[in-house]
């Protein structure tokens, strides 16, 4: 159940019974901010990946790394647990007590995104925080499984401004790129980080979307940071990884020439290209039934969550002025 390749600018990786490969690559960075954790063994038939972008230091990606993966493997040992609890419990529980935690014991002013696909039987759940994102390829169709929390999204301005912030340069207080992530206290009431105010009433809040989808005809689905998605739109990153696949090219390599087109060949931190990248692409079955599936052509009927590229930039405030 679930198969998962990561390529990414970390040099560790969490090894479970199933090959996770991990190589380094990474834009010019100071340091390496970025996280994933993949966990192929939690009850029989579940399976969770997630990635953590961090900015402004690491210590917040590692830390909900980490956590989330104790947290997990806690409630999974527990048989008298009832599954529903392990989904909603996944990866941030309803009243996040990861940021809690990271309030408390993150000295670091630092903060990061959090991007999770859970997959249990047929069902997909993921939760998304900031402005990673997960997209899914089905029957050929780009479908996108998160939407980039940006400040000038219409519902996101609002609670941005009704919080007393505002928007300048497409940043949180003309400052954060995002308007959700994990950490960043200094844009969350309250900050001596003794208590923090009503959750969706943070200028910056951790309340994750969750979006749930069968997963019935799904190919693969691609869990990426912005790195790669600041070169290449949601259309060019399922096209490309589905024609590799329908070449029979191993999923590693896939990852490598993925990261190769967003990384720049030479650096510059004020240029796209130049950020740390982490990218990890799903299969929910064997790779030999994928292959046969990518080589086929885009399926004719449209799934419900199939979205252009112009669509999905309008509904993050990506058009917005």
């Amino acid at each position: 159940m679930g198969q998962d390749w990561s390529q990414t600018s970390s040099k560790k990786a969490l090894r479970d019974s199933r090959p996770s490969p991990v190589l380094p690559k990474a834009g010019d960075q100071v340091e390496m901010e970025d996280r994933h954790i993949t966990l192929m063994s939690l009850t029989p038939g579940v399976f969770l990946s997630a990635v953590f972008d961090g900015h402004g230091g690491a210590k917040t990606a590692e830390f909900a790394a980490n956590h989330t993966h104790q947290m997990i493997k806690e409630i999974s040992s527990h048989i008298e647990l009832k599954r529903t609890e392990l989904k909603w419990t996944f990866p941030f529980d309803p009243k996040i007590k990861t940021d809690r935690l990271i309030s408390q014991k993150v000295e670091e002013c630092s903060g990061s995104t959090a991007c999770a696909i859970l997959i249990d039987s047929d069902q997909i759940y993921c939760s998304n925080i900031g402005d990673s994102r997960a997209i899914a390829s089905i029957g050929g169709h780009v479908c996108p499984l998160s939407f980039d929390h940006k400040p000038n999204r219409r519902d996101e301005l609002k609670r941005i401004e009704s919080g007393g912030g505002w928007v300048e340069f497409n940043r949180v207080n003309g400052a954060l790129a995002m308007s959700r992530a994990l950490g960043d206290f200094f844009f969350k009431q309250n900050i001596d980080r003794q208590e923090l105010s009503p959750l969706h009433k943070q200028i910056v809040t951790a309340i994750p979307d969750v979006i749930i989808c069968k997963q019935k005809e799904l190919e693969f689905l691609v869990l990426a940071c912005d790195g790669v998605f600041d070169m290449m739109t949601n259309t060019e990153v399922i096209k490309f990884v589905r024609n590799k696949l329908a070449q029979k090219i191993h999923p590693k390599e896939i990852c490598q020439r993925l990261l190769e087109v967003c990384i720049a060949e030479q650096p510059s931190t004020s240029l796209p290209g130049c950020d740390n990248v982490t990218v990890t692409i799903i299969f929910p079955t064997d790779i030999a039934s994928i292959y046969k599936k990518c080589a086929k052509p885009k399926n004719s009927k449209k799934p419900a969550l199939a979205m252009s590229d112009s669509d999905y930039a309008a509904a993050c405030g990506e058009n917005s002025s």
